[in-house]
C-alpha cells in the first residue's frame, strides 16, 4: 500500500521554492527549528488527502481546510510563476523490468473557486540515471487544457459534447523503448527455451510453444475465461486473440496482467519462430496490401515500422470522468489521431494508406502500445494511484478535538476481547489513568470515565494530551476481517501526530516511543510525528541499539532553510544498529542543554577562582 505524498517533489508551495522529497519509514519524525517548514509539509499532505477522490486529483482543495489558506497565500513568495508543481515518482513494470517515471501535476489558481488550485497539466516523464547518478527526464506524455477542471455535466451543458483535453505523446520514445524491451525479452526467452519442457502445437494455423505439463492448466484457464466472458461487466474489458477454439482467451485490460500475458504467452509465440526479424507493427500491413492486390515485402515492412515511430503525436482527447469506459474512450481518441497522422506520412511517400475501417490496431503489438502503455499515461487524468492511503492528522495541541476523537472511538464499538481494547486498556493503565475505562453518552456528546468514574478533566493537561494520542492510535487500527476477535489482520495505515509530547513530563515523552513502537507492531500503523522532543529521539535510539526495532524503521527528518537557494531542505537522518545517528541534528537541538551545563560549569570555576 502506497502513500500519495511519499517521495513527493514539491515546487513553489510555501517555503518549498525548489523541489525536495521525503521517504516514508515506519516511524518518521519531523523536527527542526520553528518556522522551518514542518507544518507546511503536513498542510500539503492534508490538502492532497482532501483533494483525492474517485476522479483523482483534479484540484487542490484549500477551501476544505479547517484553517484559512488560499492558493495565492500558499504560493512561494520568491516564485517567478503562479503555479504549484507536485511531482510523484511512479514505476511502470513491464517485461519483468521496473521503469521509473515521474508524474508531474501543475496547478494554477482556480477561476471557479479563488481559494483552490485547478489542474492545468499532467506530464509523464521517463527517468534515467546517468554515470554521475544524476536524474535525466524525457517527456513521454502530456495532458494540458483549462477545460480539464470542468465537470462532464458542465461541458455537456455548454457544448453538448464530451469534455476534451489537449495531449502530446512522444511516440518515437514509446515505440523504440517497447520494441527494445520486447526484443530483449524474446531473445532471452528463446535462449532459455528447454526442449524437454516445451512442445510445439498448432493453433489457428500458427506454431506456438506450450509447456508440456500445462494441458490441465490450459483447460482450467479456458473454463475460467468462458465464465468471466458471460459476465456483463467483463465484456467491456475483453480482447479476443483467436477465431478458433481459443477465441474465448481474454485478459483484463490492466498493464500488469496484459504485459505478463504478452511476455510469456501468445505474443512471444507469434514471433518465436522468426530468428531474423520481429514483426513489431501496429497494423497487419501484409493483409492490407494483399486486400488491394499489392505486393508487400520485408523492405516495405521495415519502412512502415520506421514511419510508425517517426513522429510525435498531439491532438484532442475526449474523456468522461465518471465513465467506466474512460480508458477505451480516451485511448480511442489517441488511436484515431495516430491513424490520421500515419496516413499523412504514408501518403507523402506514396505508400498504401490505412482504410478508416482499419484504424484500430490490428496486431498484438498495436494492442500493447495503445491499450496498455499509452493508457497508463492517460490514467493520471482520473487518478494518480487508486491504492494510495489517506492519512489521519491529529493536532495534539488543539483543545477542541478531544470530543471528535472520543466520538470516533465510540463508533468503533470495541469488543472487550479485541486487540484494540486490550491495547488501549494496557496503555491507559501504564500512563496512570487506571485499570479500566468506559465510554458513555451524555449532554449530546461522548465522555470517557476511568476508575471510580474519574473524568478526564481531573487529570493534568499532559495526560489529557496523551489521551488524544492513545485514542487516535486505537481508532486508526483497521483490520481486514471486520475486527475478527480470533484472527485480526491489520491494514497498513498512516497517522500524523502534531507535537504529541505537548505538556508531557520528560519521563512520559520517553515512554511515548514505547507506545508508538507497540502500535506499529500490532496495527501496522506508520507514524509521521512533528516533534521537538529530544527524549523521544533518544528512546528510539536506545530501542534500536538493543534490537527492539530495526535501523530502517526510523527516519529523522530535520528541516532547515537553505539560505542560498531560498528554499526548505530536509536532511533525512537514520539510526544505525548501535543507536548512533547517521548525521548531526541541527545546531541547538540536542546540544543546547550540554552547552548550557558547560557554560554554567565554567562560570562556577571562574567564581571560585575569584
Amino acid at each position: 500500500m502506497g502513500y500519495i505524498f511519499e517521495n513527493l517533489y514539491i515546487k513553489n508551495f510555501k517555503g518549498f521554492r525548489e523541489s525536495t522529497a521525503i521517504k516514508i519509514a515506519d516511524i518518521n519524525l519531523l523536527t527542526g527549528k520553528n518556522n522551518a517548514g514542518k507544518s507546511s509539509l503536513i498542510e500539503l499532505i492534508e490538502i492532497l488527502s482532501l483533494s483525492m477522490s474517485n476522479n483523482g486529483i483534479t484540484k487542490l482543495k484549500f477551501s476544505s481546510l479547517q484553517k484559512f489558506l488560499s492558493f495565492d497565500k500558499a504560493l512561494n513568495y520568491e516564485s517567478k510563476t503562479k503555479e504549484i508543481v507536485l511531482t510523484f515518482p511512479s514505476t511502470l513494470k513491464y517485461f519483468g523490468k521496473e521503469n521509473l517515471f515521474h508524474i508531474r501535476f501543475t496547478f494554477e489558481k482556480s477561476i471557479i473557486n479563488p481559494l483552490d488550485g485547478f489542474l492545468k497539466s499532467i506530464k509523464y516523464l521517463h527517468i534515467t540515471i546517468d554515470s554521475k547518478n544524476k536524474e535525466n527526464e524525457e517527456l513521454i506524455f502530456e495532458i494540458k487544457d483549462n477545460q480539464i477542471i470542468k465537470s462532464p455535466r458542465e461541458e455537456e451543458q455548454e457544448g453538448g459534447e464530451l469534455p476534451t483535453a489537449k495531449f502530446f505523446c512522444n511516440l518515437p520514445f514509446i515505440f523504440n523503448h517497447v520494441r527494445q524491451q520486447l526484443k530483449s525479452s524474446f531473445d532471452k526467452k528463446k535462449d532459455d527455451l528447454d526442449p524437454t519442457k516445451w512442445k510445439e502445437v498448432t493453433i489457428g494455423g500458427k506454431v506456438v510453444y506450450v509447456e508440456k505439463d500445462s494441458e490441465e492448466k490450459i483447460e482450467n484457464q479456458e473454463r475460467f475465461h468462458e465464465l468471466m466472458a458471460s459476465l456483463p461487466t467483463y465484456n467491456d474489458y475483453k480482447t479476443e486473440f483467436y477465431d478458433d477454439k481459443y477465441e474465448n482467451v481474454e485478459f483484463f485490460n490492466s498493464t500488469s496482467q496484459t504485459i505478463d500475458y504478452y511476455d510469456y504467452g501468445v505474443f512471444i509465440n507469434e514471433h518465436m519462430k522468426d530468428d531474423k526479424e520481429y514483426g513489431f507493427s501496429i497494423y497487419d500491413y501484409k493483409n492490407i496490401y494483399e486486400s488491394n492486390n499489392e505486393y508487400f515485402d520485408k523492405i516495405a515492412q521495415k519502412r512502415h515500422q520506421e514511419l510508425e515511430g517517426s513522429f510525435n503525436l498531439s491532438g484532442t482527447m475526449h474523456y468522461r470522468v465518471n465513465d467506466i469506459n474512460f480508458e477505451s474512450l480516451a485511448s480511442h481518441s489517441v488511436i484515431h489521431e495516430f491513424w490520421d497522422h500515419l496516413n499523412n506520412k504514408l501518403d507523402e511517400e506514396g505508400l498504401t494508406k490505412i482504410h478508416f475501417i482499419d484504424h484500430s490496431p490490428k496486431s498484438l503489438f498495436g494492442k500493447l502500445i495503445f491499450e496498455s502503455i499509452v493508457v497508463e499515461f492517460i490514467k493520471p487524468l482520473i487518478i494518480y494511484n487508486n491504492n494510495s492511503q489517506k492519512p489521519t492528522i491529529v493536532d495534539i495541541t488543539r483543545d477542541n478535538n478531544l470530543d471528535f476523537l472520543l466520538k470516533s472511538l465510540y463508533n468503533k464499538n470495541l469488543h472487550k476481547e479485541s486487540i484494540e481494547y486490550s491495547f488501549l486498556n494496557f496503555w491507559l493503565n501504564e500512563f496512570g489513568y487506571g485499570s479500566s475505562f468506559k465510554l458513555i453518552e451524555e449532554d449530546k456528546k461522548i465522555s470517557i470515565l476511568f476508575n471510580e468514574n474519574k473524568r478526564i478533566d481531573s487529570f493534568g493537561r499532559g495526560l489529557q494530551s496523551l489521551l488524544k494520542t492513545l485514542i487516535s492510535i486505537t481508532s486508526k487500527a483497521e483490520d481486514n476481517f471486520g475486527r475478527s476477535i480470533k484472527s485480526p489482520h491489520y491494514s497498513s495505515s498512516i497517522l500524523i501526530l502534531i507535537e504529541p509530547e505537548s505538556n508531557l513530563h520528560p519521563d512520559l515523552q520517553s515512554k511515548l516511543a514505547d507506545l508508538i513502537i507497540d502500535a506499529n507492531n500490532k496495527f501496522s500503523i506508520q507514524f509521521i510525528i512533528e516533534t521537538h522532543s529530544e527524549y523521544l529521539i533518544r528512546k528510539l535510539q536506545y530501542w534500536t541499539s538493543i534490537g527492539k526495532i530495526n535501523p530502517e524503521q526510523t527516519i529523522l527528518n530535520y528541516f532547515d532553510k537553505d539560505q542560498l537557494k531560498k528554499t526548505i531542505k530536509i536532511n533525512q537522518i537514520t539510526i544505525d544498529k548501535t543507536g548512533n545517528l547517521s548525521d548531526n541534528l541541527g545546531e541547538g537541538f540536542i546540544d543546547h542543554a550540554p552547552k548550557l551545563m558547560l557554560d554554567l560549569l565554567n562560570l562556577k570555576k571562574k567564581n571560585n577562582l575569584n
